[in-house]
């Protein structure tokens, strides 16, 4: 295999163009604002025994000198985004930091602080080192990465190569450094040859041919899952935590299961995952995505940098299939999407071009990822070298399952959105996770449908008080003068089963029913199974109602549309299009276009290659795409010195509205308090 790599060398400082994943990442980052620290990644040694300051800085230096994309930063020449290789420097700041209190939650604590701190991309360094002393005897190094330079598979390189060089380093002595280069292989490639090969590869017959398979599996996709009670989405989201068990025997019954049908341990935790979601939702017909490595080369194994691609991972759970059948479609949909992962995700997105809105990814915003942690314990004489806890910037997407193998035990992180999911909401989903986990381990011919979810202390709660409570009935029957005598209220799935918290189904009612009620609302329910859950007393009846309900945490009845959403949801909020700036005003008419909107309009016209922009012209109906919006922000602030988020382009994809927009943001820039 060839890698070429055509480079430019301006003032010592080589030029490269950015691979095509750090073109999505520099977007990604854009879009949130100029505010990277979303993406950023933490990782760390621990050295507990003698140590050396001296040996460290020079392995760091010389894992610096190894690794280009560490020296690397970026801008835009032509309108294309670029990787400028700086030279190999003599050596690496390592800062040093003092915590007044040097606990393992104080620690955490500045970690956390740090990852909120945003790197700046164009000037570097993207990476930083931090040294800090907890005793005589304990040290803790702490580096940071913007994701443009790294990614998890990166992290356990720079763990094994620099636990490595610094053995290597405190062996030979002080002034030996020069000496570290021939400790580790020498390198295949660099990432700048990695790069300019994927964007080869990928411009021929082979991002062709991958680019036709996700064509054809998302061509005219389901709608994004709702699983949050929240009736509004926010345009930006923070990000919350929760840290679960996965019982290790269960675990262990998964991976033998999923072994004996040809598949891996992490396709049957998805599958459960998928279950879950089919549960939640009601839909059969659904996307989530993941992350892969994207290393697809040998040659790309010992490299740091950006790999990782998303790929969105279509799920049909129709025909009430058994687990084993679940499992076996979930097996099928991620060996489809392993064996076409090297076409940029963002390249897909602007193929098929699917309806968003804002605070919506392309196609899904639920996640689930695994990663193995597992890092071997180093020790040499009185020293032990342990890897520190591996963190990262809150979830760009509403909600992420993540299992985390260490230690040969698995831990469940799910990195939610708190605008859109509470704390116990979350706390929740994960006992209904693992209940359908055991379920499916230990019945796996049953239906999905019918695998436990909810815990018995749940389903006590709603029949004893939650269903004789009724709480907010006659609210969402809407019956003015309603008399149901003794009215209790269930909330139930499409197959009749109880369901939990949050998580939307058919409402039916029990008690006597009064004949001035309003009788085209109910249907009289003769099945068995539903009439056993009411408990019901002689003279009463139970009902089916064509309303779709919730229940709030506290048990009070939340009406729905009658697709499932929550009745406020805005439809507005829908792209592309939107059509109103500011305060709603309309879009300037065709003909009347100010100068402002002129000059903006050829910028929009070169990058889009249009001959004619009119004011209502919709950015995404002409041909644009998240690259192009890149493009023309890089335009602004070249030829006007305007810095404008990425997601302003979104937010009002018409010209005039965009425009004016554009002209109230400068002005709140302008006025006392306002930043520039």
């Amino acid at each position: 295999m060839s890698f070429p790599l055509g480079r430019a060398s301006v003032y010592e400082v080589d030029v490269v163009p950015a691979s095509l994943t750090q073109e999505r990442q520099w977007f990604l980052q854009k879009f949130e604002g100029n505010v990277s620290s979303v993406y950023n990644f933490q990782t760390g040694l621990r050295f507990r025994g003698r140590f050396s300051v001296r040996a460290l800085a020079d392995a760091l230096t010389e894992l610096v000198n190894r690794h280009e994309i560490l020296r690397t930063t970026f801008g835009h020449e032509s309108g294309t985004l670029v990787q400028y290789i700086h030279p190999r420097p003599p050596a690496v700041p390592l800062h040093h930091v003092e915590l007044d209190d040097v606990s393992d939650d104080a620690l955490r604590c500045w970690i956390r602080g740090m990852l909120q701190r945003p790197f700046d991309q164009e000037n570097g360094p993207l990476f930083s080192a931090h040294l800090v002393p907890l005793a005589d005897d304990d040290h803790v190094l702490v580096l940071f990465f913007d994701h443009l330079v790294c990614d998890a598979w990166s992290l356990r390189v720079l763990h094994n190569e620099l636990t490595t060089l610094y053995l290597a380093a405190e062996e030979q002595g002080s002034g030996e450094r020069s000496r570290l280069a021939g400790v580790l292989p020498e390198l295949p490639i660099q990432y700048g040859d990695y790069a300019a090969w994927q964007r080869e590869s990928m411009s021929g017959e082979t991002g062709e041919r991958q680019l036709d398979f996700w064509r054809r599996r998302l061509t005219h996709p389901p709608r994004s899952l709702d699983l949050s009670p929240a009736s509004r989405r926010p345009a930006r989201r923070t990000g919350n935590t929760f840290i679960g068990s996965l019982h290790h025997s269960t675990v262990a019954e998964l991976e033998a299961l999923t072994r004996r049908h040809g598949a891996s341990l992490f396709t049957g935790l998805l599958t459960v995952y998928a279950i879950l979601l089919h549960r939640y939702s009601g839909q059969e017909d659904f996307v989530t995505g993941t992350l892969v490595d994207n290393r697809t080369r040998q040659e790309f194994e010992p490299l740091v940098g950006l790999f990782t691609n998303t790929v969105a991972l279509r799920f049909d759970a129709s025909g009430a299939p058994t687990f084993r059948e679940m499992l076996r479609r979930v097996r099928e949909v991620w060996f489809d999407a392993h064996e076409h992962q090297e076409v940029p995700y963002d390249w897909v997105v602007k193929e098929l071009r699917p309806a968003r809105g804002l605070g919506r990814q392309p196609f899904f915003d639920v996640m689930m990822q695994y990663a193995d942690v597992d890092r071997e314990v180093v020790r040499r004489g009185e020293l032990q070298m342990e890897a520190i806890e591996s963190d990262f910037g809150p979830a760009p997407v509403d909600l992420i399952l993540g299992v985390v193998k260490n230690g040969g035990w698995l831990t469940a992180c799910w990195d939610y959105a708190p605008e859109l999911f509470d704390a116990d909401g979350i706390r929740r989903m994960h006992d209904h996770y693992t209940r359908l986990l055991a379920s499916s381990v230990t019945t796996p011919d049953r239906g999905i449908g019918e695998l436990e979810m909810l815990t018995e202390p749940e389903q006590s709660l709603i029949l004893r008080r939650w269903c004789p409570d009724a709480d907010g009935l006659d609210d969402v029957l809407g019956c003015p003068g309603l008399e149901l005598g003794g009215s209790r209220a269930l909330i139930l799935d499409s197959r009749n089963h109880l369901v939990p918290a949050g998580v939307p189904g058919r409402l039916f009612v029990a008690g006597s029913l009064r004949p001035n009620a309003c009788p085209d609302t109910f249907e009289v329910v003769d099945d068995p199974g539903i009439r056993a859950l009411f408990s019901l007393i002689d003279g009463e009846t139970v009902y089916s109602t064509q309303r779709y309900c919730r229940w709030s945490a506290e048990g009070r009845i939340c009406s729905l549309t009658d697709s499932g959403h929550p009745e406020s949801r805005a439809a507005s909020q829908a792209l592309p299009g939107g059509g109103s700036g500011p305060g709603g005003a309309p879009g300037v008419a065709s003909g009347a276009m100010s100068e402002l909107e002129w000059a903006i309009g050829d910028i929009w016209r070169e990058v889009l290659n249009r001959d004619v922009v009119e004011p209502d012209d919709d950015f995404f109906d002409l041909g644009g795409h998240s690259l192009a919006a890149t493009q023309v922000i890089n335009r602004l602030d070249r030829d006007f010195d305007i810095e404008v988020p990425i997601s302003l382009v979104f937010e009002y994809s018409e010209l005039g509205s965009f425009v004016r927009a554009l002209v109230e943001l400068e002005r709140a820039k302008s006025r006392p308090g306002g930043h520039r």
